[in-house]
């Protein structure tokens, strides 16, 4: 496997951050990430994020510890989730690889 730290390092995982920034609509569009929803109570708090946030800076550093294996994964590579309030059409007859607050994840959708 070619070693990819590289891209772990902070100017590479915020330059992918502002890229995906630039393109939440067409995540608005298709709703896939809630948080960027209008009518989602998290949507301003997503907006004002900023690279020098200290909030920004410790999600980034348990992302680079998932991505180099070094976190247990609670989900068992959950792919997808929902909130147990609804049951989207992709989750019927399916058994969640783990249950964690109000969500449901599931590691067998493709």
């Amino acid at each position: 496997m070619p070693d990819r730290t590289h891209e772990l390092m902070p100017k590479h995982v915020i330059e992918r951050y502002r890229r995906a920034k630039e393109r939440r609509g067409a995540w608005e569009s298709h709703w896939e990430v809630s948080c960027w929803n209008d009518g989602d109570p998290n949507r301003w708090k997503m907006l004002a994020v900023g690279s020098d946030d200290p909030v920004f800076k410790i999600c980034l550093r348990i992302a680079r510890r998932a991505l180099a294996g070094t976190l247990k994964d609670p989900t068992n590579g959950a792919t997808h989730y929902h909130a147990k309030s609804m049951t989207p059409p992709w989750a019927r007859n399916r058994e969640p690889s783990a249950e964690i607050g109000n969500h449901r994840f599931y590691n067998d959708v493709e």
